[in-house]
């Protein structure tokens, strides 16, 4: 019996394993499709990162620059808004940035870092920084606000305006500034590797964490990646691969650097 009952946790765990996996979410053409949660982010007070895979799905603001997929806000202060262009604004105050190609239907990478230490945020569009900023004296992230992906939350407000009606996949929010050289290895790897999931405890919320958050609103669906199906059938090969990458690499870099930078760093700063 007890073997019986391990046998369905096991088959358990490695159906929700790989529904994650390849599973994107889709937001609605429509200005109440988002998801609204209230999560607990103090271990990114004083360093953080949030950086996911974007897909715009249309030019429906008159400045297409303002369809956000991630806002975050604490009662009427802004703390982290990030648009499908990679706008970013972080603590009320833009980030100077040149701006990318707006692309439709197209995936694209897109990452924001800071810390306390250094006061500075960057913003990273496949792989490349374009945007930096002071941010000056500011304490840190107020960590009980909340979290909107999809659309624009300000002032404790959903703001019609500036919705995002694309996809995303693979959003994760670190509790540590990534380097350059991880964010851009995030990006070389591209969008089906698990690259993203080799930060161990520096990973605050995973993106299995984000698609079971509560609060879905309007359409807003889970999605296959169809870019990723050939990827998954190849590493259905009946081995012992536990990541499916062919190796008995468990973090999947191919070396035994803990950080996954390519160097003996262990902070991943250069």
């Amino acid at each position: 019996m007890k073997v019986f009952a391990l046998a369905i946790v096991v088959c358990l765990h490695l159906t929700t394993t790989h529904a994650a996996k390849y599973t994107a979410l889709q937001f609605g053409q429509n200005p109440k499709s988002y998801i609204k949660a209230v999560p607990d982010l103090s271990p990114m007070e004083k360093a953080f990162s949030v950086c996911s895979w974007v897909k715009r799905g249309s030019n429906h603001h008159s400045y297409p620059e303002s369809q956000y997929w991630f806002s975050y806000s604490f009662v009427d202060r802004g703390q982290i808004h990030i648009s499908g262009a990679a706008r970013t604004f972080l603590f009320d105050n833009p980030v100077s940035y040149s701006k990318p190609e707006l692309t439709i239907g197209i995936w694209n990478h897109i990452c924001v870092a800071w810390d306390y230490t250094s006061q500075r945020a960057r913003v990273f569009y496949n792989g490349e920084i374009i945007g930096t900023r002071s941010t000056g004296r500011t304490l840190g992230l107020d960590s009980n606000g909340t979290l909107a992906l999809g659309q624009l939350y300000q002032d404790g407000f959903m703001k019609d305006c500036c919705y995002f009606g694309g996809e995303l996949y693979d959003t994760n929010l670190y509790s540590t500034k990534l380097s350059a050289i991880e964010v851009k290895e995030m990006y070389t790897q591209g969008l089906c590797s698990n690259y993203s999931q080799t930060f161990g405890e520096n990973i605050h919320l995973r993106w299995k964490d984000i698609l079971a958050l509560e609060g879905r609103h309007g359409n807003v669906t889970n999605v296959q990646l169809q870019e990723c199906e050939s990827d998954d059938e190849d590493d259905d090969d009946g081995s012992d691969d536990e990541d499916g990458d062919g190796s008995d690499d468990e973090d999947g870099d191919g070396s035994d650097d803990e950080d996954g930078d390519g160097s003996d760093d262990e902070d991943g700063d250069g």
